[in-house]
């Protein structure tokens, strides 16, 4: 077949010099890397190409300490044929050619999403065969967009050949910060054979594909198989650069190692995952084939597999693998901790000399040469030459010696490097390409200056700039997304965006009005950046083609677009609970408007007519501490989080800034629509709070806070509380109260002075109307006071002494505060913290001896249930109790309370297989009234119970909460006792009043009354304690992956899921 022969003639290629195209990501299927054409150095810088502002990537950053594992946007990557540069842009959606000589702009097709990957170029001087017919035209670029829809076009004039759209369906999301489609197309679409492959869908459970296109026409072919005879298929995230040899179809997918299609049907082949030698893998999306032979990895080791997916090889530290007739050349790791990212070398290596099959490392006589450099990023093979890119510099090697020939200065680190038709291209990480050739000629391509259309009247004959001032003086909140329709053309979004720092999408009818509109707004350096065109899709109906509650700001200037009338209930759809704006012209508020915020008429810009609509909350359900609220039953009662779920949007905060994820820290909160959630700034981990919109992602404010992030809460408490009057940080010996808004301190309360003159810290915290409680620590999960402010007065109200109290057990519920307290103690327990068992485990692998007083676990053992009056202070009853088997004193013991009940009990991790003693693990009931038992059972629970409505539930039994009765599940043909899979990893539940959200792998959402698995979110992996929060109508699941390093298809990133059909 044609891929084969062409990665034969690659592998044999000789060093004369010739003319080729490199018409694809790294120049042909097998993505080797290597072109037979020999630059004629020294070369000239002809031109370079900046976009009108950095692309944003399609995933968070990792953590610095880890190699990055998603990389297909890291740089705007070309292909090269004939005279013209071609390049998809994600910050433009536009699919650009440019000619290559002066970079000047011969077409452009914008389309409505960003394009991510590289185009590819069907050489016109190839006549692919199949049947002995043509298939292939001469001269058409196919590529993908998040729009879901793989384009083919012409490479004269850009004209549109056809358009395939993978997964049919009008819903959109948002991610990374842009609109796009919830099927996006995230892999490049491969060519060969007449046939053109590319995938969509990011989410498993929200569907995923990979298909065969016809390339003249478009149609499919096949779609891959899901499962086959023999072999299940695993989870499929198509995203990165495809690979194909002669009869197979490789990938990539994420963290996982890749998927292995037929070429010939899609049927599955396998996966290198389950092959022996393969287990525990974290792959990515680099691949690279030689010969027969799939080289994939990103993570610091190349691992290489045989068609059938045994393993025959392992390219140690190693980023990336060139291979010629007679040379390995690899792009090395150099040492020592994040020194990836500094310290590099490209190594060539004698293929006469190695032998992948029985070798698993590289001797030193293996080496022809060295060459070390600085932050290489990438390298290719053109004719007798490599080329490397690193940090602000290109390098031409000679292949035979490694010795530098060639180099020139860039802006940026070069993450991709093209040779063709006696020109260089460099892209670097800033979106900029650098083009270098034969000649003296130095240009930088600038866009040609044109001038938006003239301003069109706008209703009152008020112009767009006077309209647009007047809204943005207006807003309260000026950045985040805004939405125009009805305004005749895109001057009023241009003013509004200019005037603000919103994004703003204009929604059009006419194809040709949009197209002018983006061609004039690119001109300008606006288009993407400041301003999206989208083009009404015509089989929308009366739906607009936009995610549910984007918009911070919608503006309605006439009739809405559509087949019909778009319906108020439709508008609001768009707009952002919890303070979105809609300004709408010439319509009256109907019962859908009125009730979904506060609508007044207004007058902008001196003209009547306007109603402002500010939407309102979608729920009134919060998450405003570590367990939900102050009484720790880890359940919102959100009525609106029920039934299916779909992704809302992904994007920031990413892992590069969270806590390690088994460091288990505090949980995120949810008040009225902002997320707050503990991080780190990197690169000296400095902690800090952020704060985003759950609805849009729009990020608020970010600020240190030193000392802030508390660790391994699960054995102690939170240090956050959110109320209407702010964010409540515990940090040291003080509570700061930080405006909602700003993130700015407005009061800070101190830790009571000790009676013993002794340090301690805040440990508690909680907000419970005007109240804020804490509680004074000497030590880590103990303490010995509780105490409460006034917030309005900023006055100590109470404080009461106690023994030794453990702090997982401080709960608050109907004016009252409970905890369990070893009374007659002197002392606490000591307990290691986070930091002091990772300085002793660092010591004992130094091999020091090191003395740890370690506190003895009692078999069983008594403590006083204690009830204060949250208003005084005062003692209202106290028990002592049997609290044996309900949690240990010093780790586990936990406490939650509703419906004047107080269950005691032990918050454990799921890890593997049960133990033995989870039978013996117990829940004991009071009274929240006077104290008296209610029920003392055994409840056999793997992770911390949740109070759901009336139900204590935990994996994996449920039970009644004011009797301990076994909980009936009606899921089943007849009733039985309400039970779910015990087994899984760390990680503990959340729960809204339908929905129960745990840990199992990934994401599992469970309907609590039928006690049936409602989605099963292959793609995202919660975290090692709470992160999914079900509050405020949707669901937040805030990453807390990082420094994860199981090989799973888990993508990294804050993801947000709501209701289907919510509006």
């Amino acid at each position: 077949m044609r891929t084969l022969l062409w990665m034969q003639m690659v592998m044999l290629l000789t060093l004369a010099a010739s003319a080729e195209d490199w018409p694809m990501y790294m120049h042909d299927p097998a993505r080797s890397g290597v072109s037979g054409e020999a630059l004629v150095l020294p070369l000239a810088k002809l031109w370079t190409y900046t976009p009108p502002a950095e692309p944003t990537p399609a995933w968070p950053d990792l953590p610095l300490s880890e190699r990055p594992k998603l990389t297909f946007d890291d740089a705007t990557h070309v292909a090269l044929a004939g005279d013209a540069v071609y390049f998809g842009s994600a910050v433009d959606n536009g699919i650009h050619a440019l000619d290559a000589a002066t970079g000047a702009r011969r077409w452009t097709v914008f389309t409505d999403g960003p394009v991510r990957l590289a185009p590819t170029f069907a050489p016109t001087a190839a006549a692919d065969k199949a049947g002995g017919k043509p298939t292939v035209t001469e001269g058409r670029v196919f590529a993908g967009s998040d729009d879901g829809v793989a384009y083919c076009l012409e490479t004269q004039s850009g004209r549109v050949v056809w358009r395939t759209r993978l997964i049919p369906g009008p819903t959109r999301i948002l991610g990374a910060g842009r609109v796009m489609s919830l099927w996006p197309v995230r892999t490049d679409v491969l060519l060969d054979e007449g046939v053109a492959y590319c995938g969509a869908g990011l989410f498993p459970a929200q569907g995923t594909t990979l298909m065969a296109l016809n390339i003249k026409t478009g149609q499919m072919l096949w779609q891959a198989a899901q499962s086959s005879k023999t072999n299940q298929v695993p989870s499929q995230i198509p995203e990165g650069y495809l690979l194909a040899s002669a009869n197979q179809i490789y990938v990539p997918r994420g963290r996982a190692p890749p998927l292995c299609f037929a070429r010939a049907d899609g049927a599955y082949l396998g996966s290198p995952e389950s092959v022996p030698g393969f287990k525990g893998v974290v792959s990515g999306d680099y691949g690279v084939l030689v010969g027969e032979h799939y080289y994939f990895g990103t993570q610091g080791s190349l691992y290489g597999a045989e068609p059938d997916g045994k393993r025959v090889a392992v390219w140690n530290e190693t980023r990336q693998l060139v291979a010629t007739s007679n040379r390995f050349f690899r792009l090395v790791n150099a040492s020592g901790k994040g020194a990836w990212r500094e310290r590099t070398w490209v190594i060539a290596i004698n293929r006469a000399t190695y032998d992948p099959v029985t070798k698993q490392a590289i001797a030193d006589t293996d080496m022809a040469w060295r060459y070390a450099g600085t932050n290489l990023e990438v390298i290719i093979v053109a004719g007798p030459h490599i080329v490397a890119g690193g940090s602000n510099e290109v390098v031409v090697l000679d292949a035979t010696t490694g010795k530098p020939v060639w180099r020139s200065r860039v802006d940026g680190l070069v993450k991709g490097l093209a040779v063709a038709n006696g020109r260089l291209v460099a892209s670097t990480d800033n979106g900029r390409l650098h083009c270098f050739g034969r000649g003296t000629t130095v240009a930088r391509m600038v866009p040609p200056a044109q001038p938006l259309p003239a301003d069109a009247a706008v209703p009152g004959s008020q112009n767009a700039s006077a309209l647009a001032e007047a809204i943005a003086k207006d807003l309260a909140l000026k950045r985040g997304y805004g939405l125009v329709i009805g305004s005749g053309d895109a001057r009023l979004a241009l003013e509004l965006a200019k005037r603000t720092g919103l994004l703003v999408h204009v929604l059009e009818t006419d194809p040709v009005k949009a197209a002018t509109a983006r061609t004039a707004l690119a001109a300008l350096g606006a288009y993407g950046v400041k301003v999206v065109v989208d083009l009404m899709p015509t089989d929308a109906a009366n739906s607009l083609p936009y995610p549910s509650y984007f918009a911070n700001v919608v503006v309605v200037a006439g009739n809405a677009p559509g087949q019909g009338a778009v319906t108020a209930k439709e508008l609001l759809r768009l707009v952002k609970p919890c303070g979105g704006v809609l300004y709408a012209w010439g319509m009256t508020p109907d019962a859908a408007w009125k009730s979904a915020g506060t609508a007044t008429q207004v007058a902008l810009a001196g003209m009547g007519g306007w109603t402002k609509l500010v939407r309102g909350r979608l729920s009134e359900a919060e998450w405003t501490h570590q367990y939900a609220d102050a009484g720790n039953t880890g359940s919102s009662d959100d009525a609106l989080v029920k039934g299916r779920l779909e992704v809302l949007w992904y994007g920031e905060p990413g892992p590069a800034k969270m806590q390690e994820r088994h460091r288990r820290s505090q949980a995120p909160l949810f008040m009225n629509g902002r997320i707050y959630v503990e991080g780190l700034r990197m690169p000296d981990e400095r902690p800090i709070i952020m704060c985003f919109d759950a609805y849009n992602g729009v990020p608020y404010w970010e600020r240190e806070v030193p000392g802030a992030v508390r660790l391994t809460v699960m054995a102690d408490c939170g240090n956050l509380a959110a109320s209407p009057a702010g964010l409540f940080v515990a940090v040291d010996g003080q509570c700061l109260q930080l405006d909602a808004v700003t993130g700015a301190t407005r009061r800070t309360f101190a830790l009571p002075t000790r009676s013993d003159g002794s340090s301690g810290s805040w440990a508690f915290v909680a907000v419970v109307g005007d109240t804020l409680l804490g509680s004074s620590s000497p030590a880590y999960q103990f303490s010995d006071e509780v105490f409460a402010y006034d917030l309005v007065t900023g006055a100590l109200k109470w404080r009461h002494k106690a023994s030794v109290l453990r702090n997982s057990t401080l709960a608050v519920s109907g004016g009252r505060v409970f905890f369990a307290e070893q009374r007659g103690a002197v002392k606490a327990p000591h307990v290691l913290n986070y930091n002091e068992q990772v300085r002793q485990n660092q010591a004992k692998r130094r091999g020091e001896s090191i003395e740890v007083e370690k506190p003895k676990a009692e078999a069983s053992y008594r403590r006083t249930a204690v009830a204060l009056d949250l208003a005084t202070g005062k003692e209202l009853w106290a028990r002592e109790v049997d609290l044996t088997d309900c949690g240990s004193w010093n780790d586990s013991l936990s406490a939650a309370v509703k419906h004047d009940v107080l269950v005691f009990y032990g918050a454990y991790l799921a890890y593997g297989r049960a133990k033995g003693d989870e039978n013996k693990r117990r829940v004991l009931a009071l009274s929240a009234k006077d104290g008296s038992v209610l029920w003392n059972k055994p409840f056999g629970n793997f992770v911390r119970p949740v109070i759901v409505n009336d139900q204590l539930i935990s994996r994996p039994n449920a039970v009644l909460l004011k009797t301990g009765e076994p909980m009936l599940s009606t899921g089943l043909k007849r009733t039985q006792p309400w039970r779910i899979p015990a087994l899984g990893a760390c990680g503990q539940m959340s729960a809204s009043s339908s929905l129960l959200f745990y840990r199992l792998g990934y994401l599992w959402v469970m309907d609590i009354e039928t006690a049936k698995a409602n989605m099963r979110f292959i793609g995202m992996r919660p975290g090692c304690l709470i992160n999914t929060i079900p509050a405020g109508g949707i669901v937040t699941m805030v990453e807390a992956s990082s420094g994860c390093v199981c090989a799973h298809a888990a993508l990294q990133s804050t993801v947000v899921f709501a209701p289907v059909g919510m509006d």
